[in-house]
């Protein structure tokens, strides 16, 4: 997806998940999207031997690689990262 058709970058919590081996069990989403696509990923909290990285990278240095992931793409597009768990839902009938 090019750069310059992106349009919208966000993040959620993601659904309960009763296999996920962190505490929380919500994983966090990102996404990309643009009039065309969606390009969407879960960042791990706790990595593990079943999925690992390459170059090899420990938790920590996995999570500073993340936040500097979303740094390049805010810089990149020039669009902030909402978050999505902050919208209201609307209740009630309309």
């Amino acid at each position: 997806m090019p750069w310059q058709e992106i349009c919208f970058f966000s993040t959620y919590r993601g659904p309960f998940n009763l296999f996920d081996l962190t505490p929380n069990r919500h994983s966090r989403y990102y996404e990309l999207a643009s009039p065309y696509r969606i390009i969407r990923w879960r960042h791990r909290l706790r990595i593990n031997s079943q999925m690992p990285t390459r170059p090899e990278l420990d938790q920590q240095a996995y999570d500073r690689w993340h936040q500097q992931l979303l740094g390049y793409i805010r810089g990149r597009t020039g669009l902030p990262l909402v978050g999505l768990d902050r919208v209201p839902v609307p209740t009630g009938k309309r």
